[in-house]
């Protein structure tokens, strides 16, 4: 039998199972790319995450910590601590002309990173390499290897924080990486597009998934008038949909309905939401299947990029799912089958309304979300065409 080839995964967060987000999406690809390669995880891991155990993660794949706090530098290599501080000095200049994305952290990490993969790849060989988003693609910068070059767009940031003061910045960032990545994976169609314009020229569509065993589908009722939001609040799309959902449109609903916040979040982006009636807060939550339950997920989200892992854990759950067409591009749905769409506060007034009152239409649309999932995005099935579609990859350079 001829020996798995070998992959890199490069990511800046500890993958978890079912977190949401990067996280899940990095954790369950890994997994299922373990059943035909040989994974290695190159991670670093902040502070508050140091007691995260990946426990699960080395049951399939190496995991490789890379240290990136000045303090532990300084500790185990002295020459180490004068290029941390270079670093720092080049990412708060960075801040301060540029972008709050372009933090003091993420500059550490990106050095700590490209450090720990240059020991990795002196004495082993991978046969992919893969970065996870493109705010960490200078990790490959001036690193020599004959690996395929794989940049995963969680988003494509560019088209994400269109209009913002950070779109010029990844639109330069975006074009330049193009030119140092062999492959570049995307969650969607429209994505592909985006990354075609910015110059990418082998693009490979690997969705989002759910998984369909842990979030099984419940049958729903919309009695105790519930609405879910989803999300990490540290993320500016979020931020905007959940405020623009709270402003202008929770108050067009009697006073019977709650709105529960399922997501960290930092204490002051919504010190005035929080004192409003109805509306509960709960910070990140590790098990979110008990909020699905007898919920409607609201998805109000006006920009952003990627796919909504958010409303495929919804379908996968059987939990109803109203949301802009924004907030569902890029995602095999049909308006009224397995979702409803709703682009102004209006809409979503009487789309909620709409579940409440009729209970034929609540349960179609919940379990055709649930049979949607269970044909376009299981892990199980994006992983395995995934792996395939590596197989058929040639390396460029040797």
């Amino acid at each position: 039998m001829a020996a798995k080839k070998s992959i890199l995964i490069i990511t800046n967060e500890l993958p978890l199972a079912n977190s949401g987000g990067a996280k899940m999406r990095n954790f369950h690809l890994a997994k299922e790319l373990a059943k035909y390669y040989q994974v290695t995880l190159l991670t670093c891991v902040a502070r508050r995450e140091r007691r995260k155990s990946p426990g699960d993660l080395r049951e399939f794949c190496e995991v490789v910590r890379a240290n990136y706090r000045p303090e532990e530098v300084f500790r185990r290599d002295f020459w180490g601590w004068p290029l941390y501080f270079y670093q720092g000095l080049q990412a708060l200049s960075a801040k301060l002309v540029r972008s709050a994305q372009s933090s003091r952290e993420y500059s550490y990490q990106i050095f700590a990173l490209r450090r720990s993969l240059r020991r990795l790849i002196k004495n082993r060989h991978f046969d992919f390499i893969q970065v996870e988003h493109s705010e960490f693609g200078a990790v490959l910068e001036g690193v020599s290897t004959s690996a395929i070059r794989i940049l995963d767009f969680h988003n494509v940031n560019s088209s994400a924080l269109a209009g913002t003061a950070d779109e010029s910045y990844f639109i330069d960032l975006e074009k330049k990486l193009a030119e140092h990545y062999d492959v570049a994976l995307c969650c969607s169609a429209p994505e592909k597009e985006r990354l075609a314009a910015l110059g990418y020229q082998k693009i490979l569509i690997v969705p989002n998934g759910v998984d369909l065993a842990y979030f099984k589908g419940e049958k729903f009722s919309a009695a105790q008038r519930n609405l879910l939001f989803l999300g990490s609040l540290r993320y500016q799309p979020n931020i905007e949909g959940l405020k623009y959902f709270i402003e202008q449109i929770f108050p067009l609903l009697d006073g019977d309905w709650k709105l529960e916040v399922v997501g960290a979040y930092d204490q002051a982006d919504f010190q005035q939401e929080k004192k409003q009636a109805g509306i509960t807060f709960h910070g990140y939550v590790e098990d979110i299947r008990s909020f699905l339950q007898s919920a409607i997920l609201v998805c109000p989200l006006l920009q952003g990029g990627g796919t909504r892992l958010k409303i495929l854990t919804a379908l996968a759950a059987g939990t109803p799912v109203i949301s802009t067409t924004k907030g569902a591009e890029g995602l095999s749905l049909q308006d009224n089958q397995n979702i409803l769409l709703a682009d102004s506060p209006g809409e979503f007034r009487d789309k909620i309304f709409q579940l409440l009152e009729d209970s034929v239409l609540a349960q179609k649309i919940s379990v055709q979300g649930r049979e949607l999932a269970e044909k376009f995005y299981g892990w199980e099935q994006i992983g395995r065409e995934y792996a395939e579609k590596l197989q058929a990859s040639k390396r460029p350079r040797l």
